[in-house]
């Protein structure tokens, strides 16, 4: 059968309905795959013709309207979720055939919402609104649907009403002409309003709602008349008044709204929610975004929750960037699954995926899962099968190596000391509800992200995620909402350049700037790359402020960066590594000689922890490859600041020269690489006068001689690079032992 469909893919042929047919119709059943065993239907529908498709689904409305005989209650409910399936499939999905497939969600509306047989009536509703979200990643088109569908629906309320056959509540009875009478006025103004759109689909998602939940529908809808009348009446004035402004402005308000929408179980409403707000991410404003950080703060959010409320989601979680307008539409094998299995889709409802999932979570969380951290190593560390000299690879990849590996390390080390002390165990029910409500809110400052957000809203949002994940960071049960917000912090960093400034300004940057590094301080080295991002994300917002300003000596940016290393080398930090917040020596900033005076007096410093000695070398090995420090020679303290550098690696050579027992492997890789890039540097500006080399050169050779080839192994290779950059001389092994005699 099977063969028979792949190979009749012609418009023309009716073979492949037939076949559908003779399996879905009595004596077969909708339900053939799960009845079976097999997945004969699933595997048929990627190959269905769009004429297969319209007369498949003739059959299933056939099925739910009982208009077939000998089909069961359970038929009926799986050819509901069929249907809601077949209107996405791949074939239907472009805009010709849009009115048919606004045809099928209608007719399984009046089958969900106006259905007279009570125990199919929740399993309806289930695969209407499923059908819904399917639309919900076109936010302008799924605008079109609603309307058509509201519009059919009160057509049929009407008809049930001439009928006598209409049973709604009083209450609903009442909501719906107001529900119909905003949707006439808002059609009849301006159609490209941001707000007005967004009024438009929740008017009409809260009228879909009063069918099922009158109480819950009459609350949102009041607080929707509010905010539509206040916006109506701004709107009427060119200048708001005094008073006017001194009330929300409309997209705090809807903001609250979608928090609320966000707190039902239904998967729809969490898909609505992100496409309005993705409408009115043009209109954010800083109490908007404070009203959703609020909610990531664990001490505002306990009012927010109904600790009764199931919040597991009852549909496919994948359905994130609700807003994105290219959103691949094609349907995974899963999905295709799912339509000749609805009773999966039946059981996510009634929340026992959920429990699967804490049984699964246990259960990883009682083995450990070495071949995970192995796999995420080799991801790190690249293809294990090629031979690599390390001797040739250069020691900033090695350090980068080393920084990605510690990171994996340090969250798997994190998760199994958690789990010693019974930190795997379930949340319990109110903090797992108000984890989900987190984790929602997450999507939608996703979605803010993306959309290329002005610098001043940026400021205000980076400094409450930081916080966040502190927060989260200490419970390691969260682990979903930990990988938000890093993912949110994530996309901070990656912003280039913002579009427009919007009301930042060099105090507020500065401000946010601090705030960032103490907060930055206090997480675990698991966020290490992100706040590395994010410090560099501010820098970068610096330099943009700033302009040519940012070039000056004296400029801010570089004070606060003087002030940050400073505090680093001098106090001790929390848990954050402080490379996190070396990387601005690399960008194209005025002053960084002062930054090397700074690491020159920590890099040599005996007071100083080696490894601490150690980070400030590789600071200075940083900026001696920028090729803006070169730029700024004409520096007057210049020459002294580098002869001060001489004169201290020549002590320490002194020093290692005459105790090279107490050389170590990573600290002398550290200074003979800074060596390296410094030779080469004084030779693009021609400044080698600056440096004593000569002795430099002497007492590289003399530690040469002293140190045996096991020792030297530790830093084989930047010594190599050292040998040849210097043109020193190859020792013999006759010199070497000669040494060691005398």
């Amino acid at each position: 059968m099977l063969q028979l469909v792949t190979a009749n893919t012609d418009e023309s042929s009716d073979l492949q309905l037939a076949v559908v047919k003779a399996l879905v119709i009595p004596p077969g059943s909708v339900r053939f795959d799960p009845l079976t065993g097999t997945k004969l239907l699933a595997q048929m529908k990627i190959h269905y013709t769009f004429n297969t498709i319209k007369g498949f689904a003739e059959i299933l409305n056939k099925i739910m309207k009982k208009e077939i005989d000998n089909v069961k209650p359970m038929d009926e409910t799986c050819a509901a979720f069929a249907l809601s399936n077949l209107v996405m499939h791949s074939k239907v999905v472009g805009g010709e055939h849009q009115a048919w497939r606004t045809q099928q969600l209608i007719a399984l509306m009046k089958v969900a919402l106006f259905t007279s047989n009570p125990a199919n009536c929740e399993e309806f509703r289930g695969a209407f609104f499923k059908g819904l979200v399917h639309f919900t990643g076109h936010i302008q088109e799924y605008k079109g649907v609603l309307l058509d569908i509201v519009k059919a629906a009160d057509e049929e309320l009407r008809s049930q009403e001439e009928a006598g056959q209409l049973h709604l509540g009083d209450e609903a009875k009442q909501l719906w002409p107001q529900v119909c009478k905003k949707l006439s006025a808002l059609e009849r103004e301006k159609q490209d309003s941001r707000a007005n759109q967004v009024f438009q689909i929740l008017y009409c998602q809260m009228g879909l709602h009063i069918f099922y939940d009158s109480s819950g529908a009459r609350d949102i809808i009041e607080e929707l008349d509010a905010c539509y009348e206040a916006v109506k009446k701004s709107s009427e004035t060119k200048e708001r008044s005094a008073a006017a402004e001194e009330q929300p402005y409309w997209v705090e308000v809807v903001t609250e709204l979608l928090l609320t929408l966000m707190t039902n179980v239904k998967n729809l409403f969490k898909a609505v929610a992100q496409g309005v707000f993705w409408l009115m991410c043009p209109e954010m404003t800083h109490t908007t975004l404070t009203i959703l950080t609020d909610v990531l703060d664990p001490a505002n959010t306990k009012h927010l929750i109904n600790k009764d409320t199931d919040w597991c989601d009852d549909l496919n979680p994948e359905q994130g960037d609700m807003h994105s307008k290219d959103e691949q539409s094609n349907e995974s094998e899963e999905e295709i699954d799912e339509e000749n299995n609805p009773e999966s889709e039946m059981k996510s409802d009634s929340g026992e995926d959920d429990e699967e999932d804490d049984e699964s979570e246990d259960e990883s969380g009682d083995t450990l899962n070495i071949h995970g951290l192995r796999q995420k190593m080799v991801a790190v560390a690249g293809d294990i099968d090629v031979d690599v000299d390390m001797d040739s690879v250069p020691q900033e990849e090695l350090d980068n190596l080393d920084r990605q590996l510690g990171a994996v390390m340090a969250a798997f080390q994190s998760k199994q000391k958690a789990k010693k002390k019974g930190g795997l165990q379930k949340l319990p029910k109110d903090e797992k509800n108000l984890m989900h409500f987190q984790s929602k809110v997450c999507g939608l400052l996703e979605i803010f992200l993306k959309e290329s957000p002005a610098m001043g809203l940026l400021l205000g949002i980076i400094n409450p995620l930081c916080i966040a994940l502190y927060n989260a960071d200490k419970d390691t049960r969260k682990q979903d909402l930990q990988n938000k917000l890093r993912r949110l912090m994530f996309l901070v960093g990656k912003i280039k350049k913002c579009d427009s400034l919007g009301d930042a300004t060099i105090d507020v940057l500065m401000n946010t700037l601090d705030n960032f590094f103490t907060n930055g301080l206090a997480l675990s080295d698991s966020s290490i790359d992100v706040v590395l991002e994010c410090y560099l994300m501010l820098y970068r917002c610096g330099c943009q402020l700033l302009q040519e300003e940012s070039h000056k000596p004296d400029n801010p940016l570089i004070t606060i960066f003087y002030n940050h290393l400073e505090h680093c080398f001098t106090k001790s930090t929390g848990s954050m590594k402080c490379y996190a917040f070396h990387e601005p020596c690399c960008y194209n900033l005025g002053g960084l000689w002062s930054i090397v005076a700074l690491m020159t007096k920590f890099a040599f410093d005996p007071e100083v922890r080696v490894f601490r000695r150690i980070d400030a070398m590789q600071v200075l090995h940083k900026l001696y490859k920028n090729r803006s420090l070169v730029a700024q020679v004409n520096i007057s303290d210049t020459v002294t600041i580098e002869r001060e550098l001489s004169n201290k690696i020549i002590y320490m050579l002194s020093f290692l020269k005459k105790s090279p027992q107490s050389m170590s492997g990573h600290y002398m890789t550290a200074l003979y690489t800074l060596l390296v890039v410094i030779h080469k540097n004084h030779s693009l500006r021609n400044s080698e006068e600056n440096f004593d080399w000569e002795t430099i050169k002497s007492l590289v050779s003399d530690i040469r001689q002293l140190i045996s080839k096991k020792i030297l192994h530790s830093f084989r290779g930047p010594y190599n690079s050292l040998q040849q950059a210097l043109k020193l001389p190859k020792l013999s092994a006759m010199s070497i032992v000669l040494s060691k005699l005398v």
